[in-house]
């Protein structure tokens, strides 16, 4: 009796322990399935245009860039800050290949901790991306009383005037975070270029006038001539009377 008892005790140990793993699997699933929910973002070029970026994302897209590998910090221009910084950037004589390098210099290939707002990223550095891989230049944070600057060297140039402002909340996407920056594009240090379009009409050289050689004086006067009709009719006259005399 007693062996029995023991065996129903046993089996109700292995039954209650046998529920208790198969709560936790229960559990654990439920939770895996939370888990990939979560992971189920938005890829940068979606975050891109609901931020007011479409024109940057295009751009981008053009390259082939696609922000596939590796996290990354954007700080997207709006459409109207990608037309005033390109526009501005033609009239001083850039062509297209330096704006290009300049939308890539909006791009950090690394990420922060926290938001870039907070006081303790001000004065922080980002390497940017550009087309020159050996020659990397970096963004720095600068925190005003009147905002959050991201400023790249090209910014504090003379006569630049405005500086990128960032706007905004982060925007999280799968792989990186994406800020919203108006007022000017962030400038790497751009090449000295001295051909910038001109107000003033560039002067048309204008030819000398080629000097036309005068005729030739005559060497024949007009006695000369005379005198060769004279001769002329002189010998008319011999050959004529020539022919009358065999009549």
């Amino acid at each position: 009796m007693i062996n029995s008892i023991q065996y129903i005790h046993v089996l109700l140990r292995i039954t209650i322990i046998a529920l208790a793993v198969v709560g936790m699997a229960t559990t654990t699933k439920a939770e895996d399935e939370r888990e990939v929910t979560d992971v189920d973002c938005r890829s940068i070029h979606e975050v891109l245009i609901d931020v007011g970026a479409e024109e940057f994302s295009v751009l981008l897209k053009d390259k082939k860039f696609n922000f596939k590998y590796g996290e990354f910090t954007i700080f997207a221009p709006t459409d109207r800050t990608v037309k005033f910084g390109s526009n501005s950037l033609t009239n001083d004589g850039y062509n297209q290949t330096i704006i290009d390098d300049v939308l890539f210099f909006h791009i950090a290939a690394n990420t922060i901790e926290d938001d870039i707002r907070d006081p303790s990223n001000c004065g922080k550095s980002l390497i940017m991306l550009n087309e020159d891989s050996f020659d990397q230049e970096s963004s720095t944070t600068e925190c005003k009383k009147y905002g959050v600057l991201q400023v790249g060297p090209g910014n504090t140039a003379k006569g630049r005037g405005f500086v990128p402002k960032i706007v905004g909340n982060a925007t999280q996407a799968c792989n990186g975070v994406v800020y919203t920056i108006e007022d000017a594009l962030i400038l790497p240090t751009l090449p000295k270029f001295s051909g910038a379009p001109s107000s003033k009409p560039a002067s048309v050289p204008t030819m000398s006038p080629v000097p036309v050689p005068a005729p030739a004086p005559s060497t024949d006067s007009g006695g000369s001539c005379l005198l060769c009709l004279n001769q002329s009719l002189l010998v008319i006259a011999v050959s004529a009377f020539f022919l009358l005399s065999f009549f």
